[in-house]
């Protein structure tokens, strides 16, 4: 008999189940149980689902992150999408797992908005080419200027010339003149 966790609201309507998320139950496979205290999530949006699913980015347990990743990929940005963008931001830039930060960089490319920028180009600067490259297929749609020279300066390292040009191509015109100013 295995043991699960009691869901956080953001699970319920994920793989077909239809129900609303405050109360409903699967017969005979969940029991929702209430977070104890300490594991109350901080308030971001003030949405209880989407709270909930920021905070289990940053848990311990895998699953948790798994399944908080699957939320936001399958989840439309709403009203709350600066909020949940910036927090995302954060995240990316303070969590040490390597493979966590580049699904929150992925996250990024759905929720992101041109206010994430900044935090784009300091993982720019990471030394894990992983992370680098991740954030370099996202951060060209935005086509912001701050950006330009950082994508440009990343021609110079093969690790991510490759993510670079196609960046850089995405920026379209925006980008042009950092990549004359590096060419030269």
């Amino acid at each position: 008999v295995m043991l699960r966790e009691a869901n956080p609201p953001y699970l319920f309507g994920l793989f077909g189940d239809q129900r609303e998320h405050k109360g409903a139950q699967r017969p005979g496979r969940f029991v929702e149980q209430p977070r104890n205290e300490d594991a109350q999530p901080m308030q971001v949006t003030g949405d209880a689902a989407i709270d909930h699913a920021l905070a289990d980015l940053e848990s311990n347990d895998p699953m948790r992150r798994r399944n908080a990743i699957a939320f936001f990929r399958n989840t439309r940005p709403n009203h709350h999408q600066p909020a949940v963008a910036q927090r995302l931001a954060v995240l990316a830039q303070n969590n040490q797992n390597i493979f966590t930060r580049q699904e929150i960089i992925r996250l990024l490319a759905i929720w992101g908005t041109p206010n994430e920028v900044p935090a784009l180009v300091q993982l720019l600067k990471e030394r894990d080419p992983f992370t680098r490259n991740e954030t370099l297929k996202i951060i060209g749609k935005f086509q912001n200027e701050r950006a330009a020279k950082p994508l440009a300066q990343c021609l110079q390292d093969l690790a991510t010339r490759g993510a670079a040009e196609q960046a850089l191509r995405d920026m379209g015109p925006t980008a042009e003149a950092e990549v004359f100013a590096q060419l030269h």
